[in-house]
């Protein structure tokens, strides 16, 4: 098992890592489909499409099968419609800082090896970001910052939107019902409600990190 490195040096100096993952997603049954079509007997169809929380070109860009899906359909779901409304999204969050932040004496080096440490401090910095800054933020939180590499770090700040903001809005744009499945919150409680193990583990095949602590 592959220890998750925070700087990302194992996908860079383990390519046979990288073409056993590849091997495993091609063996898997109808791994490479999105677009679903739910349906019965005399009711109109229901479509299921996957999505990612990331602006790349290839995300976004909705293939012609899809399109036309998304163009029949008279409601639009998505994971939550406060993706349109970040201020209102984040003043939500702030009533509850336990979801994001320790609120007691813990910290994110007193859960990790003073190896992993430096190594998490490394990956922070090459991304312009003070470890003494997010030294309070929870463990699954800065898994998902550390998780987005650089070039998707510099669209988002560019003003980028997921394929989630685009459904959305072209979907009040063209009178479609939106609704959302859950809120930001329902996720973020679901997030930190996780073992404290759980957020140290990687995809793409890489292992726990080792923690000081027991």
């Amino acid at each position: 098992m592959h220890r998750w490195q925070p700087d990302g040096s194992s996908r860079k100096s383990d390519p046979a890592l990288l073409e056993k993952i590849k091997a495993e997603a091609a063996g898997t049954p109808n791994g490479k489909g999105l677009l679903w079509k739910v349906e019965r007997d005399r009711q109109e169809p229901s479509y299921l499409y996957g999505t990612m929380h990331v602006t790349d070109p290839r995300v976004v860009s909705l293939k012609p099968n899809a399109q036309s899906a998304f163009d029949a359909s008279k409601t639009v779901v998505i994971e939550t419609t406060e993706v349109l409304d970040q201020a209102k999204m984040l003043a939500s969050l702030m009533q509850k800082p336990e979801l994001m932040m320790f609120t007691d004496g813990t910290t994110l080096t007193s859960l990790l090896s003073p190896e992993d440490a430096a190594r998490l401090n490394k990956a922070l910095e090459a991304r312009g970001i003070s470890p003494a800054s997010v030294s309070k933020m929870k463990p699954w939180m800065l898994s998902a910052m550390l998780a987005l590499p650089a070039c998707e770090m510099v669209r988002k700040a560019g003003g980028a939107a997921i394929l989630d903001i685009k459904l959305a809005e072209a979907s009040k744009a063209t009178g479609k019902n939106l609704e959302g499945l859950e809120t930001v919150s329902d996720q973020f409680e679901a997030m930190a409600s996780l073992p404290m193990e759980i957020p140290y583990e990687r995809p793409r095949g890489y292992g726990p990190a080792r923690r000081s602590h027991r």
